[in-house]
């Protein structure tokens, strides 16, 4: 009986071995949820005996379970790789019309353009209409236009877009910055110390480079003026400026005293390889509840 248990012991140890090495190999399996063995006490017999009478005749493993844990994000560079942070599974459809679920968000396309796994089964997803509202309570096949061209979609909001809200800028400007005199073309190394780059996309879906600069300025308190470049500050779109922001003395954005006109592209003789366009496009510096996204630390 002794022998009995200990070799129970030895079984159960070897079968965690197994879990346990099953974990390492799939360490970099993209989905992988760990398993953990749990174990159960043996019993010769329960009926009739006493209590603490007979004793145990060792261990066994009463189950393998999955350990459902968030696992780490991680860039891939891939377009098509996704990942569920917190609860929930991507639905996808087999070969034979079954519904599977999985954590695994290595997707890439068929021929034919559906958003497949790497054993073909095909990601669902719910139709929707262009604002990305759902339309439909029935999940279907994804599908990517890979034989059609896709229509350009332009970024500003004056050429029958309406989808677009123009720039949406989240930022915080030093409030230890220097404050300068008034933009002028060309503009300063100095005047040029806060800016971001970005494209924005004509009729035709042209990316057109544009330069941002936020500019202290040396006339009034907690006040930056703003300028937009298509040649890296040389020259300036709309005059020297297209206006200013404002923020109160907690470096809070204000926005009734904040005054920004339009990014409006010239249509004739811009700098060199920019196409003509017709773009204007607003500045937007509050998030969809109205609250800033601009303030000044």
């Amino acid at each position: 009986m002794s022998f009995q248990t200990g070799l129970s012991g030895l079984n159960a140890s070897s079968k965690n071995l197994d879990v346990i090495g099953h974990n390492i190999a799939n360490a970099n399996t993209t989905g992988m949820k760990a398993s953990r063995a749990e174990f159960s006490e043996m019993y010769a017999s329960a009926l009739g005996a006493a209590g603490g009478s007979n004793a145990g005749i060792g261990v066994e493993v009463a189950n393998v379970v999955q350990l459902f844990t968030q696992g780490n994000i991680k860039v891939t560079g891939n377009q098509l790789d996704l990942a569920i942070n917190g609860g929930g599974f991507f639905q996808v459809e087999d070969s034979a019309g079954s519904t599977l679920y999985t954590r695994n968000g290595e997707f890439k396309l068929d021929k034919e353009g559906y958003i497949v796994t790497n054993n073909g089964s095909r990601l669902q997803g719910y139709e929707t209409d262009e604002t990305g509202k759902r339309t439909s309570v029935v999940t279907q096949d994804l599908i990517l236009p890979t034989g059609a061209a896709i229509e350009p979609r332009s970024t500003g909001v004056t050429t029958g877009n309406p989808l677009s809200t123009g720039i949406s800028i989240t930022a915080n400007l030093d409030a230890r910055a220097e404050a300068l005199p008034p933009a002028a073309q060309p503009l300063t190394p100095e005047q040029k110390q806060y800016g971001t780059a970005l494209n924005v996309y004509d009729a035709q879906g042209n990316a057109i480079p544009v330069q941002l600069y936020f500019i202290k300025s040396d006339a009034a308190v907690n006040t930056w003026e703003v300028a937009a470049s298509l040649d890296g500050g040389a020259t300036m779109i709309g005059g020297a400026s297209l206006g200013t922001v404002v923020f109160d003395s907690a470096g809070q954005l204000d926005t009734t005293a904040t005054a920004l006109g339009n990014i409006t592209l010239p249509t004739a003789t811009p700098p060199a390889n920019i196409p003509s366009s017709d773009l204007s496009i607003p500045i937007t510096l509050v998030d969809q509840s109205g609250a800033p996204t601009l303030t000044q630390f």
